[in-house]
């Protein structure tokens, strides 16, 4: 998102709070697919246990949810760039389980090699990639997409479902991270000088980049999940096609009302 917003000339608070609206109507999507599904189930329903349950249990979590104000927070306070905030709060959650004596350093040790085992499957994946998308660049394919949208496509909104049927096919192939350095320099001039929303596309963009990394053969996001459950990515396939519906559909709502990705940056000062 940072380099697609500095490529764009967008503001990356801007970008996070036009993605607000998008981003709940995924939430409620998704959440109503988890809630059919444990219906169908029939996962138990853990009871309510009371507000003064809840409260105790707030103040427990309290200083875990400093976490996520930290980093959107400084972000948009612009103390700090989004990788940076990534820093911040690992610093932050390293120097809390010190004061609370819930780690000590044989736990961070432990915890740097988990997450170097963890990386280097998608970091791999990254890698091979970006060599695979060289080669298209090489071989004129990129090429051949701005010049189909130049002489095929006469409006941005044409252009924004074109560029959302080449991340999907391409997100089976090729990491999202270089689907969009590929991709940005082409589509995004095409939009601009079309009159298009900037805003608008760039978010449906990151969400049809995501929904690339959900697709086999080679969907990114799978093999995260995949190493975080210890399970075979096999077992994800027949359950992601109402999640991709979710997204498709929350992507043709902002195409055709563009202003939902507006009206909350200019209620908070972005102009």
């Amino acid at each position: 998102m940072v380099v697609y917003a500095n490529a764009a000339g967008l503001n990356i608070g801007k970008l996070f709070m036009g993605g607000v609206i998008p981003g709940i109507i995924l939430g409620l999507g998704y959440m109503s697919i988890v809630y059919i599904y444990a219906k169908k189930r029939n996962i138990p329903v853990t009871p309510f246990g009371g507000w003064k349950n809840l409260w105790k249990t707030f103040k427990i979590a309290v200083w875990a949810l400093l976490m996520p104000l930290i980093i959107i927070g400084g972000i948009l306070l612009g103390i700090f760039t989004a990788t940076e905030a990534g820093v911040a709060a690992t610093l932050y959650g390293i120097a809390y389980g010190f004061i609370r004596r819930k780690i000590n350093l044989k736990d961070v040790w432990n915890a740097i090699g988990d997450a170097v085992i963890s990386s280097a499957g998608p970091v791999s994946l990254i890698a091979i990639s970006s060599m695979f998308s060289y080669m298209l660049a090489r071989l004129g394919v990129i090429s051949a997409i701005e010049n189909y949208c130049k002489a095929n496509i006469s409006t941005p909104q044409g252009v924004t479902l074109f560029v959302i049927v080449i991340c999907f096919i391409a997100g089976c192939f090729v990491d999202g991270t270089a689907v969009m350095l590929l991709l940005t320099p082409i589509v995004l001039p095409i939009i601009q000088s079309m009159g298009g929303d900037v805003q608008n596309f760039s978010i449906i963009f990151m969400i049809a980049i995501m929904s690339g990394g959900m697709t086999p053969p080679v969907g990114s996001q799978l093999f995260v999940v995949s190493a975080l459950d210890n399970c075979r990515i096999s077992r994800f396939f027949k359950t992601m096609p109402p999640f991709l519906g979710i997204v498709i559909c929350t992507m043709l709502i902002m195409i055709a009302f563009p202003a939902l990705t507006d009206w909350l940056p200019a209620i908070c000062g972005y102009s």
